[in-house]
């Protein structure tokens, strides 16, 4: 029977320490008192003290803060003298971020500072871990993976509305490999990050640059080939420089007889296409006057003509720098 009353005035005792516990303790001990097996009250005793105990060895401790204005500012659960998960809060009282240490995981509704202390604390004892940004308290907007605190794996973005706009892998902070990029209707164009590293940069589209360049490619060296098993490389340079010339005026008039919506609807439909398909007739254009010039002799080229058509290709190249700093600036597309 000591050892009976020994748990009793020590479990009175945490009782009383803890405040908000003593009455309910104190009404199960006197209900536990109305049984008459001594072993039967030490294990019910004994399983008691062990309910209490737990949480505090485990750290199911609760610290909470408050803004001057009495608004939680987090609530932080503590597993021994170390921090597992948070949840801080605007002032407003909306959710900024909350964090879990175990799960690896960091999940936020706001911009987080350099000097927010908890944040950096999950930082430094998760270096690895899962970004879940919203927009706002609003819906998901990108899912992002760290190593060593560095953007790093899978990553994926999405709009209001919930539609995928961009996955693609970073490493080091960087993109890397084949992204897809999708539009305002869910059509995916991969762009190749083999140059264009950094967040804002959207690549090298596969379908509206790397594809539609090959194509002319082909078609220009194809040409080339036809043509010289019946005529000079003479002529091919200047039917082809007279042709590239050719197309830019031909779009030059174009613009002056359709009106303004047709040209939108055209270069809305077809405009990712003229830019790089424009671009690699006046390169080429370019590259067979130089090589005419150096190469006189061989391709029996007058100089006069190498150095006319290298000058119109360098004019056109300038057109062609204005169009796309313009589409940039108004958002036409191009």
């Amino acid at each position: 029977m000591h050892f009976i009353n020994f748990l009793f005035i020590n479990c009175a005792s945490v009782a009383g320490r803890d405040g908000f516990l003593f009455p309910a303790l104190r009404q199960y001990l006197n209900v536990i008192g109305h049984f008459k097996n001594p072993r039967l009250k030490k294990v019910i005793l004994i399983l008691t003290i062990l309910y209490l105990a737990i949480p505090k060895a485990h750290g199911q401790q609760v610290d909470t803060s408050y803004y001057p204005s009495g608004q939680l500012r987090d609530i932080k659960f503590y597993q021994g003298d170390k921090i597992v998960k948070a949840t801080t809060f605007k002032e407003s009282g909306e959710e900024k971020y909350h964090w879990d240490i175990q799960k690896k995981i960091l999940v936020s509704f706001d911009n987080i500072g350099y000097l927010d202390t908890l944040a950096e604390y999950f930082k430094q004892h998760s270096p690895d871990y899962t970004l879940y940004q919203h927009y706002g308290n609003g819906p998901l907007k990108n899912i992002e993976n760290y190593k060593d605190n560095a953007r790093y794996g899978d990553y994926i973005e999405y709009s209001r509305e919930g539609n995928i706009i961009a996955k693609g892998q970073f490493k080091n902070w960087e993109k890397t490999g084949i992204w897809t990029y999708y539009d305002d209707k869910g059509k995916a164009d991969k762009h190749i990050h083999w140059f264009h590293h950094s967040f804002n940069e959207g690549g090298i589209s596969i379908n509206y640059t790397v594809m539609p360049v090959a194509v002319t490619l082909l078609l220009i060296i194809g040409s080339l080939f036809v043509f010289l098993k019946k005529a000079t490389f003479s002529k091919y340079f200047i039917s082809y420089s007279i042709f590239t010339a050719g197309l830019f005026v031909l779009l030059f008039i174009l613009g002056h007889v359709f009106s303004e919506e047709t040209l939108i609807a055209i270069s809305t439909s077809t405009g990712k296409y003229f830019f790089p398909v424009l671009t690699t007739f006046t390169a080429t254009m370019a590259i067979l006057s130089l090589t005419a010039l150096i190469f006189k002799r061989k391709t029996g080229v007058r100089p006069v003509y190498s150095i006319l058509f290298f000058v119109v290709s360098i004019g056109l190249g300038f057109i062609l720098l204005s169009a796309y700093i313009g589409s940039k600036m108004t958002g036409i597309v191009m």
